[in-house]
């Protein structure tokens, strides 16, 4: 039980004095949003040709990148990226 207390105590007195040394400050920077620059759609050949279409209905300024010859019974097949 001592042990425990102690190892309390110590625990608060080395936080204590790395937050004062820090002044505060964090190392880290925080946001309220995150925006995905990409998304990777993975899919079953199955469905992976109706997945293809509905990918390229999606409305303008998504993007669909057919570049990658993703072709029928490629594997792993490589579907649009949508940006």
């Amino acid at each position: 039980m001592n042990g425990l207390v102690f190892g309390a105590l110590v625990g608060a007195l080395f936080g204590l004095l790395v937050h004062a040394a820090r002044r505060g400050r964090r190392d880290f920077a925080s946001v309220s949003f995150m925006q995905p620059s990409r998304y990777d759609v993975v899919a079953d050949d199955a469905v992976a040709d109706e997945a293809v279409r509905l990918l390229a209905e999606l409305p303008s300024g998504t993007g669909t990148d057919t570049s990658s010859g993703a072709g029928k019974g490629s594997h792993p097949r490589s579907g649009p990226a949508v940006t």
